[in-house]
C-alpha cells in the first residue's frame, strides 16, 4: 500500500496481517481525494476505524494541518505509530487507542473540531449507523465540515434531515458516501 500523492507520493505504508483490519483501496482513496480536491489543505482530520491510517496519512501528504487517528487494534495501532516514523511526519498527528464509540465523547469534551472526518467501520452490524448519530449527537464537526463515510452497500445509515448526502460512488459492494450536517 502507497501513499497515492502529495508530499508522501509513492511512499510505502506497513499495514497489520490481520483480519480485524481492512485496507481502504488505492482507487477508493484516489476517487476521495479527487472529490475533495484542495479543500484538505490547512484541514484538520479525524480518522475513524484507522486502521493503518493510510487515509488519515494521505490527507496529510496532500497538505491536511492535523489528524486524529482512532483505533482500538493494537497491531493496527502499531503499525500508525510505524508509518509516522517512516514517513517523518512533521505536522501534528494524534493516535488514539480505543473504540470510536469512548473517542467520540472525549474528543466533545476536549472541544475538538474537525473539518473532515473519515469514517471506515468494519462491514455489517450497526456500526456505520451508530458512529453516525454519535457524531451528530456530539457535533464535533466543525460547521463547514465533511463527513466520509466507506460501507458496505447492505448497511443502513443513520440519515437524519440534519444529515444531508452531498455524493455517493460505488466500487463493487462499497460504497463511499459524502456527508454534511445542516
Amino acid at each position: 500500500m502507497r501513499i497515492i500523492a502529495g508530499q508522501y507520493r509513492s511512499r510505502k505504508l506497513k499495514f497489520p496481517k490481520t483480519k480485524a483490519v481492512r485496507p481502504a483501496m488505492d482507487r477508493v482513496r484516489e476517487t476521495i481525494f479527487n472529490i475533495i480536491g484542495d479543500e484538505i489543505i490547512g484541514a484538520r482530520v479525524l480518522d475513524l476505524y484507522a486502521g493503518c491510517g493510510s487515509i488519515g496519512f494521505e490527507a496529510l501528504s496532500r497538505g491536511a494541518q492535523s489528524a486524529f487517528f482512532v483505533e482500538v487494534h493494537h497491531q493496527a495501532v502499531k503499525c500508525i505509530q510505524e508509518n509516522s516514523a517512516l514517513l517523518d511526519v512533521k505536522v501534528s498527528i494524534t493516535i488514539m487507542q480505543m473504540l470510536v464509540s469512548r473517542a467520540i465523547p472525549l474528543l466533545h469534551k476536549k472541544g475538538s473540531l474537525f473539518d473532515f472526518i473519515f469514517i471506515d467501520p468494519p462491514y455489517g452490524g450497526e456500526r456505520a449507523k451508530k458512529t453516525l448519530m454519535k457524531l451528530y449527537r456530539f457535533g464535533i464537526l466543525a460547521p463547514h465540515g465533511k463527513m466520509i463515510i466507506e460501507h458496505s452497500a447492505h448497511d443502513e445509515l443513520a440519515l437524519t434531515n440534519e444529515i444531508e448526502v452531498i455524493a455517493c460512488k460505488k466500487f463493487g459492494e462499497t460504497i463511499v458516501s459524502f456527508l454534511k450536517i445542516q
